[in-house]
């Protein structure tokens, strides 16, 4: 069951990532269980943002270098925000 554990972390962190762009007046789309490049993409009148939610570990070099490489329009922005255990804020880094 620790799939479950880890699935279910992965998704609360999704979640208030949601909620912490919708407060800033994003509306926000979730791609569950698409196992795509992105977890959230988050838009509002003036900017477009994907987004890659870690909950605990960290991307590999190579994943990193997969998301740099995805085109995405212009003047959009490619976040990696990654949760820590015991950590209230979590790491956020632009690609």
């Amino acid at each position: 069951m620790a799939g479950k554990g880890a699935y279910t972390k992965g998704y609360r962190s999704e979640r208030r990532v949601i909620r912490d762009f919708g407060r800033c007046g994003y509306q926000c789309m979730r791609s569950a269980g698409s196992h795509g490049p992105f977890d959230i993409i988050a838009w509002n009148s003036s900017a477009l943002v994907f987004i890659q939610v870690k909950a605990g570990g960290d991307l590999s070099p190579a994943e990193l270098e997969i998301l740099r490489a995805i085109p995405t329009p212009p003047h959009s922005r490619k976040l990696i925000i990654r949760f820590r255990d015991r950590v209230a804020m979590p790491d956020v880094t632009e690609v």
